[in-house]
């Protein structure tokens, strides 16, 4: 209940006056190159680039981008003058710079005598890890502090040379240079160290979201790129290098991009070969030599869920298929306070902010045609909301915030609805719109710009019913596969279910305002029956990285969702409900700034 909605970034590095770059090295002749921002979307499965904006924009070697848990600030390696070293060395050291995205800093990271590359954020943002190149040339991977309070420690000393690496929990997959080149595996907390494989390219990779690993491996003259599942040491070989690319970048775990030349190119899981995505020689730059993604998920969920929608058998609703486009942009916010989402009036609006701060959000809809050609016109309208507080500080290495109850239990609630509904036998007579909303954490966002821009109108939305935390029993609603409904006295709303069969009874903890607390109170105030179906027991999980998915009760869900079906026929097939005296809302939505 009442996260942030997540934008999306690529950054690329290009060479300005050579060719790609190479294995770091502390010696002169390191490439020229600038790191470039970009916005990407999802649309029918291919991604959209936005024209790349300059970052660094000076001459000298710009490379090696990652960004932090949140994708609001970026790290790179960076060749610049360092007092502490004298004059002679100062052109050949690299520190690690900082730069956050809404220009509050740009900034060393580190500063020392030795060079440091590849650095990728700890989990819980307060450390890098670096591959340090000694004084004596030797490679290793080390912790640095990003806080005053901790200080450098050596973490892989018995491995080196170490080129390039990816962490999956406590293990660390490390491209060891040497000849033939290997993928070593060390496990931090045993200590133990397996050769993976042998003949490696550089580009080592986790995939987001799970315990598996990508490398380039080389097979005779050809290279690919192959999969190691650290669980089961299985290998799978996934698809061929782009010619003489061996960086590459996973967007989601089905979905690569690696760039040549001028072109960005995407692979996907069961696809044979590389398809041009975006061709940016118009910016006008050449030669990228890495790419890397932000990891936030947000357009993830959103190209999922359409996916859902469609498998669902429902009809798309959205301006782009599925998908209603919502304009949001960052806050500007002090140097170091957190920046929060804002919605846009228009899409004018979001055409003049600065691209850096533009927030491309979404909300997804899809429908059921009315049965009843005298009542098709009317709607009922069932939603959840699909995003939530996203990245905060970490609790015991554990810093993702995933929601399973807050609300991606109301998300899949709303799924199962619209299968069941869809496949149904019995159609219902008026028309039942789905919808997924983004946003509502950090003020009904995408709420308030569906209703500003409806899918149909909102004269014709006769009741909406919003699910929300049903994955976990209530005791005070009558336990496994009960629920109550907020504002159940406001309007017959609730009564006409009840005595439908629902198995619901009023909200029995008013002082917590739950009513007023989901996306449903937007629709209330304008004057549509509206309130939310929930089973929250206020447990301790709520906002917190603890509110994980093993948690949820599924046999609850199920039933509770199973009457969630019915009460969606109920609204389509019976009387409008009606506000009770005094029941609706007074007051509006938050005004779009």
């Amino acid at each position: 209940m009442t996260s942030t909605t997540f934008f999306r970034s690529l950054v690329v590095a290009l060479p300005l006056t050579v060719a790609q770059a190479q294995t770091p090295t502390p010696a002169t002749g390191t490439p020229n190159t600038d790191v470039f921002l970009s916005r990407i979307a999802m649309r029918d499965g291919a991604l959209i680039v936005q024209p790349p904006i300059n970052l660094t924009r000076r001459d000298g070697y710009d490379n090696q981008p990652s960004f932090d848990a949140r994708g609001r600030v970026l790290f790179y390696t960076r060749r610049a003058p360092n007092a502490l070293l004298r004059d002679s060395l100062r052109d050949v050291q690299t520190d690690i710079w900082r730069y956050a995205l809404d220009g509050s800093d740009h900034t060393p990271a580190t500063v020392t005598a030795e060079s440091e590359y590849s650095a990728q954020v700890t989990p819980d943002g307060n450390s890098l890890t670096v591959i340090r190149v000694e004084r004596d040339s030797a490679q290793q991977l080390w912790r640095m502090p990003l806080t005053t309070a901790g200080t450098a420690e050596r973490l892989v000393g018995r491995v080196k040379p170490v080129g390039y690496y990816a962490w999956v929990g406590g293990q660390v997959a490390m491209f060891v240079l040497g000849s033939p080149a290997t993928l070593q595996l060390m496990d931090t907390v045993s200590g133990r160290i397996d050769t993976i494989a042998r003949d490696i390219g550089r580009g080592v990779k986790r995939v987001p979201g799970t315990s598996r690993v990508t490398f380039v491996q080389r097979v005779g003259t050809s290279w690919y790129i192959d999969q190691v599942d650290l669980a089961t040491r299985a290998v799978t070989r996934l698809v061929k290098t782009l010619p003489g690319v061996d960086e590459y970048a996973w967007v989601d775990s089905t979905t690569m991009i690696a760039g040549t030349g001028t072109t960005l190119q995407q692979w996907t899981r069961a696809q044979t070969g590389w398809t041009v995505v975006a061709d940016l020689k118009f910016a006008p730059l050449t030669n990228i030599s890495r790419v890397t993604v932000d990891p936030t998920g947000s357009w993830r969920a959103t190209r999922w869920l359409a996916a859902q929608f469609r498998d669902a058998g429902l009809k798309p609703a959205g301006d782009s298929g599925f998908v209603q486009r919502v304009p949001l942009a960052s806050t500007v916010a002090a140097a170091g306070a957190r920046q929060r989402p804002q919605l846009l009036a228009s899409w004018g609006a979001y055409d003049s902010v600065p691209a850096e701060r533009r927030l491309p959000g979404a909300n997804v809809i899809g429908y059921i045609e009315g049965s009843d050609p005298s009542l098709r016109n009317e709607y009922v309208l069932m939603t959840a909301h699909y995003d939530h507080i996203g990245v905060t500080k970490a609790v015991n290495g554990d810093s993702i915030n995933n929601g399973a109850d807050d609300d991606a239990a109301g998300t899949i609630a709303v799924l199962q609805v619209a299968r069941l509904l869809a496949k149904g036998a019995v159609k219902p007579r008026r028309t039942i719109v789905f919808a997924a909303m983004t946003g509502e954490e950090v003020g009904l966002l995408g709420t308030r710009w569906f209703i500003d821009h409806p899918v149909r109108p909102l004269s014709q939305l006769v009741a909406n019913l919003e699910v929300e935390m049903i994955g976990r029993p209530d005791s005070l609603a009558g336990g496994a596969g009960k629920a109550w409904l907020t504002g159940y006295e406001r309007s017959t709303l609730g009564d006409q279910l009840r005595d439908g069969g629902i198995p619901i009874v009023p909200d029995r903890r008013p002082s917590q305002r739950f009513f007023e607390r989901s996306d449903n109170i937007a629709f209330a105030r304008m004057g549509i029956p509206a309130h939310t179906l929930s089973t929250f027991n206020l447990h301790a999980d709520y906002h917190t990285v603890r509110d994980e998915a093993q948690y949820a009760d599924p046999a609850h869900m199920s039933r509770v969702i199973e009457a969630a079906a019915q009460a969606m026929m109920i609204l389509a097939n019976g009387p409008k409900p009606t506000w009770h005296p005094n029941g609706q809302p007074v007051g509006t939505t938050r005004p779009m700034r």
